[in-house]
């Protein structure tokens, strides 16, 4: 597990991450163990998220699984339910769970863009709301939402993905008033990070140029942003609450060929 800085210790605290069977969530939620915290992971595919959680136990953290398909509303409220039951409260809400198929304009439809603005705003929307009575019991709570580059960047084929990114930031920032002062909510935008989707999907030589167009010549890592996430729930981030924190290397414009 990664070393974590003594301010940044959550010992005893409950986070809910969703999306947390692989990549930036699964990530996430090792991350946040292994700063003390008591993880309930989320995701669709129940052999992933409880792949997950055996591993973090091993390491010697507490976790627990819950399958869930984040697009059913009505399963919202009892997922929450039970991860609050299980530890007796709930500290930290991470909303890592979304995306969208790029496509080019044309080839969009209304239906799909509905569908991926009910899974990556509504649904955190609905989750939010579910969890924020317990939230509002516990001091020092906060809400990190998983969010894109792309959200204030513009690139082809990106029309669907980018404008509901850009939903969920904007969502973040009235929450962040509305939940004022007693939760912090804040986002966290992932520009590209080197997760086993990306190696599998991008040629070792595009990675290469995506790379070299970063200003740090790199790409990030899923450590980069779990790191960002358990900073913004410890108290080192107590005053700071309805902003973006952009961890993509300095990245101004899309790197992925177009």
């Amino acid at each position: 597990m990664p070393d974590v800085n003594e301010s940044e210790k959550l010992a005893g605290r409950h986070a809910l991450v969703t999306g947390a069977g692989r990549g930036i969530g699964a990530e996430v939620a090792r991350t946040l163990a292994a700063a003390g915290a008591r993880v309930t992971l989320v995701a669709r595919t129940a052999s992933d998220v409880q792949a997950v959680a055996t591993m973090i136990e091993r390491d010697g953290g507490s976790a627990a699984a819950i399958a869930a398909d984040l697009n059913d509303i009505s399963a919202l409220g009892p997922l929450t339910g039970d991860a609050v039951a299980r530890w007796g409260g709930l500290d930290f809400l991470v909303h890592n769970a979304g995306g969208a198929a790029p496509a080019p304009f044309e080839a969009t439809t209304a239906e799909a863009l509905n569908a991926a603005f009910h899974f990556n705003v509504a649904a955190p929307f609905e989750l939010t709301k579910a969890a924020v009575g317990h939230l509002r019991e516990r001091p020092g709570a906060a809400i990190v939402m998983i969010t894109s580059m792309m959200g204030h960047i513009a690139g082809r084929g990106l029309i669907t993905y980018g404008t509901v990114k850009a939903a969920a930031d904007h969502m973040m920032r009235q929450l962040a008033v509305e939940l004022a002062p007693r939760i912090r909510v804040n986002a966290v935008a992932p520009g590209i990070i080197a997760t086993d989707g990306l190696t599998a999907a991008v040629p070792p030589d595009v990675r290469d140029r995506i790379a070299a167009g970063t200003p740090l010549r790199r790409l990030g890592s899923e450590q980069d942003v779990a790191a960002a996430v358990r900073w913004l729930l410890s108290a080192d981030a107590s005053f700071i609450t309805g902003k973006v924190i952009e961890v993509d290397g300095g990245a101004d414009r899309p790197l992925v060929p177009q």
